[in-house]
């Protein structure tokens, strides 16, 4: 069950990386609580992937993001990072179209990731 559930978030998460979405909530103080009773382990993936995606260091927070998806997440934490990473996709792609080359070298590396996983 965790396998297919971590599968259909992936498949989601790709989705919404190479199609675009619309600008979804930043995470709610609920969500982010999501993850303070979490393993030591967790919480500092997850504290990273936040403090990445709030600097603007796109491929860092996704690269983070993405691994915790590998992590035993509840569903609400699985669905905290749908949220999270459907907003900084947004985000990405709107600053790779106004120029902003750490967002063109996020989409390069996703885009990179996204064929290797697909072969």
């Amino acid at each position: 069950m965790k396998k297919t559930l971590i599968s259909f978030a992936s498949v989601i998460i790709a989705g919404l990386l190479f199609t675009g979405c619309n600008k979804a909530p930043s995470l709610s103080s609920q969500e982010k609580a999501l993850f303070e009773s979490s393993s030591p382990e967790i919480k500092q993936l997850f504290e990273t992937a936040l403090t990445a995606d709030k600097a603007g260091n796109y491929l860092s927070a996704c690269t983070n993001y993405q691994a915790l998806l590998h992590q035993n997440l509840s569903v609400d934490q699985v669905m905290a990072m749908q949220t999270a990473m459907s907003s900084l996709t947004q985000r990405i792609y709107d600053a790779a179209a106004k120029g902003d080359p750490g967002a063109k070298a996020a989409v390069d590396a996703l885009k990179g990731a996204s064929a290797r996983q697909g072969r």
